[in-house]
């Protein structure tokens, strides 16, 4: 098995799109299938979107934008906005306005600006959330980041360049075959084998990148080299098995088996971003985004097992966002969920991105008529299914009437 690549997504600012760009783009894009390394999708995501107040003047360059992605194909749009300044109910209103426009149109909220949250908007992003939850699968479009992440993947996406290309990879197969096959080598030979391997294939799917960089004239922004899974049937890869595959290590017959969620995985998480964030500083590979592990509940089909079974809860994703780099991802929610709860929830994430300086995201989906210990029941290929988990009320010093809208941390 070969690292293979999820997505090449292209940064187009506006309000002037260069539909030139997107051409170019578009007819370039079987060079990589040509190279061995089609994308199994291609996506568009827009620079920040600040509001000024000219609601329907930003309304037709929105439409105008996903005109033109939808022209060249393109699978997913990206729409990042900006929640931290005066209009940022306008944003939200914006994005409401947007998100039931079209099906393959992504929401981010970005309430953090030069190190200083927006209080007041939590609470409404989190109305925001449970309202688009009437339809849960909705909320698999929406998500909250802690800074611009210039990432290929959605929906925690934002431009930082102009016709710029970034690349998300499909790489965690490829690494859980690496470990079974060396399974009895010690960890820092693992390890080093990991690096110079999983090097090897990127600087393989970089001179790809770097070819179609000449051709288009569109500029290569880098690779994220997240670990994220893969979903459909037949292909599962999951984050949780390349773990449980290193924790084996060692264990002798009469040992229980290693799983997902026991003492130890928060130590295969650091060993394996500890990898990543080597081959990021010293391979000499473009890179950009998270560069983390990516625990998609939802998307993970043996993760999303083992959070069924208990094995592990939110608070424990929290704990991985220390040292994974990505924040909590894709997890159900009971219907009846408070505000006060997924308001926290975004708190907890975002004041450890800030304190950490480091990029985090949450995307959450309540799912209507479903209450805690009841099973989720998605029919849809991105989708595995999970048992539903409380979530406690949250702080509520955000409402305060007279509280500020802008915190940060002291240095």
């Amino acid at each position: 098995m070969n690292v293979q690549i999820r997505t090449i997504t292209l940064q187009s600012f506006l309000p002037d799109i260069n539909e030139d760009v997107l051409k170019k783009f578009t007819d370039h894009l079987s060079n990589f299938k040509k190279s061995g390394y089609p994308p199994r999708t291609y996506r568009i995501v827009s620079d920040l979107i600040i509001l000024d107040g000219n609601s329907e003047n930003t309304k037709n360059l929105i439409s105008n934008y996903v005109a033109l992605a939808e022209k060249y194909n393109f699978w997913g749009v990206g729409l990042p906005f900006d929640v931290t300044n005066e209009n940022y109910l306008d944003s939200l209103a914006m994005a409401k306005y947007a998100v039931k426009q079209r099906d393959n149109i992504f929401i981010n909220f970005i309430p953090v600006n030069d190190g200083k949250l927006h209080l007041k908007a939590v609470p409404k992003i989190s109305d925001f959330i449970i309202e688009n939850s009437v339809v849960p699968i909705d909320n698999f479009r929406v998500g909250v980041s802690s800074a611009k992440i210039k990432s290929p993947f959605f929906p925690f996406s934002c431009a930082e360049n102009d016709a710029e290309f970034t690349v998300g990879l499909e790489s965690v197969g490829y690494l859980t075959e690496l470990v079974k096959q060396n399974n009895r080598l010690d960890l820092n030979s693992l390890r080093e084998l990991l690096v110079n391997s999983f090097t090897a294939e990127l600087q393989k799917i970089q001179d790809s990148c770097l070819t179609f960089e000449k051709n288009s004239g569109i500029t290569y922004g880098g690779i994220d080299l997240s670990l994220a899974p893969y979903p459909y049937p037949l292909e599962d890869q999951s984050v949780a098995t390349l773990i449980e595959e290193i924790g084996q290590i060692g264990r002798s017959r009469g040992e229980a088996v290693f799983e997902f969620g026991s003492n130890g995985t928060h130590f295969i998480n650091t060993y394996l971003t500890n990898i990543l964030k080597s081959i990021v500083k010293n391979s000499g590979i473009k890179t950009t985004g998270f560069n983390g592990i990516m625990y998609s509940v939802l998307e993970d089909t043996y993760l999303s097992k083992r959070y069924g079974e208990d094995a592990f809860d939110l608070n424990f994703l929290k704990l991985l966002s220390t040292t994974c780099g990505c924040g909590v991802d894709m997890v159900p929610l009971p219907g009846a969920v408070k505000n006060t709860a997924v308001a926290g929830l975004i708190m907890d994430t975002l004041s450890t991105a800030m304190v950490l300086k480091k990029p985090l995201g949450v995307r959450v989906l309540p799912v209507a008529g479903l209450r805690s210990g009841e099973m989720t029941d998605f029919k849809h290929l991105f989708f595995a299914n999970t048992k539903i988990r409380e979530i406690k009320e949250g702080l509520t010093l955000q409402y305060l009437p007279h509280q500020q809208d802008q915190f940060t941390f002291l240095p």
